[in-house]
């Protein structure tokens, strides 16, 4: 019984392990006391530039200026040189535009022109200050995409045509060498029957002569047998005398 006593007085107990296991109450304070130091921030550096620096940045930004200007003034100028239209350019895509038009619909369309036409016609009615002949040209304009549209159905159309009247033609061909046939044989047949209808005229002539005289004959064969027969009649009178 002492010994277990004395092994009990011995072992710690789990209050002294979290006691001794504890940092000392000094430090623990002195560690919650200390202040948090800042890092201070970073003064920056100011160069100040030497007069001859700040004269040079002045001349440089005046030389830009100066250029910037320039080019601005001759950008300026050619532009209104480009708005301001050209005269003879005007009349020669006016002429040009007369040519088109001059040019058959077929050489239009296998030419494709309906682009260059298209074209013409958007730079006169842009460079055009007479509204009424802006008026008339974008009149034209849509005339020409109406033409655009509906030529190539008008040649398929036409192409359509032609192709059957080819092929009516090579009918038309045969046809006419068929009725070549029939007509020689028509004329053969006619001169043909102008012949035969000769001599049957002919024959019937003939056949009327020999009528005739087949009656002649019988009138006088008729006489002569009434002559015979008097003449018999005489004779056997004679006899019996």
């Amino acid at each position: 019984m002492q010994k277990t006593g004395a092994i009990q007085a011995t072992a710690p107990t789990s209050d002294q392990q979290v006691i001794n296991s504890s940092p000392p109450p000094s430090i623990t304070t002195e560690a919650k006391i200390l202040p948090t130091v800042e890092t201070p921030p970073a003064v920056a550096e100011t160069k100040v530039l030497p007069e001859d620096s700040l004269s040079e940045t002045r001349k440089s930004s005046l030389d830009v200026l100066t250029v910037t200007k320039g080019l601005l003034a001759e950008l300026s100028s050619r532009t209104r040189k480009r708005k301001s239209p050209n005269p003879e350019v005007l009349q020669k895509q006016k002429q040009t535009l007369e040519e088109f038009f001059n040019m058959p619909l077929e050489a239009i369309q296998q030419a494709n022109a309906y682009g260059n036409i298209e074209g013409i016609i958007h730079s006169l009615i842009q460079n055009s200050n007479d509204l009424r002949e802006k008026t008339t040209l974008e009149i034209l304009l849509a005339r020409v995409a109406e033409f655009r549209e509906s030529i190539p159905m008008a040649m398929a159309i036409k192409e359509t045509a032609e192709a059957r009247i080819i092929s009516l033609l090579g009918k038309a061909t045969v046809l006419d060498a068929r009725l070549e046939e029939r007509e020689k044989k028509l004329s053969f047949l006619v001169t043909e029957f102008s012949r035969l209808s000769k001599e049957e005229e002919n024959l019937e002539a003939e056949i009327q002569f020999l009528i005739t005289q087949k009656a002649e004959i019988l009138a006088h064969k008729k006489h002569v047998l009434a002559d015979m027969e008097k003449t018999n009649d005489e004779t056997s009178e004679d006899v019996e005398e």
